[in-house]
């Protein structure tokens, strides 16, 4: 028979129930560095002709080291740039992603990213606590989820990552 006293079992369920939780945070984790991996892997054709990632966009630079991509990477939503006082993050390196590009959407629009926002805001390079800003993407005013370029480097670029194949 059950040997299990009511207290035993009391902590049993307690113990199992924190694992879920664990298990739930490390999957959400997952997707919240995973969207931004989905967005840089995304292949576009630029007005050249040529095939970039959105990862190669942002990071292939010229002999000044400056983004060579800038104006194409911001059509997709995305923009590189330096923050500024308005920001509230005067001469940091960002990345602002846009919240509402139709270019982003259609990427995600049959992944578990579809509203790519929220999961966006809570992710490890985000600044602000995810609380998006306005920004100039592409000529447009438009609110975006800002993040730390050097984290975003780390997390997604450097050689110890392998998590976007060029």
């Amino acid at each position: 028979g059950d040997t299990t006293r009511p207290q035993d079992a009391e902590l049993l369920e307690r113990i199992k129930n924190a694992a879920r939780s664990i298990r739930g945070n490390e999957e959400s984790e997952i997707d919240e560095e995973r969207v931004l991996t989905r967005i840089f892997q995304e292949k576009v054709r630029l007005p050249s002709g040529a095939e970039k990632t959105i990862a190669q966009m942002l990071t292939e630079l010229d002999e000044l080291k400056r983004p060579l991509y800038t104006d194409d990477a911001q059509l997709y939503g995305l923009r590189r740039m330096k923050g500024t006082e308005r920001m509230e993050c005067s001469g940091v390196e960002v990345l602002a992603v846009s919240t509402k590009n139709d270019y982003i959407a259609k990427m995600l629009e049959n992944t578990p990213f579809s509203n790519y926002k929220e999961v966006l805001k809570r992710n490890t390079a985000a600044m602000f606590g995810g609380c998006a800003k306005t920004v100039r993407i592409a000529g447009v005013t438009q609110s975006a989820i800002i993040f730390d370029w050097k984290l975003i480097e780390e997390l997604y670029f450097s050689d110890y990552s392998d998590k976007v194949p060029f």
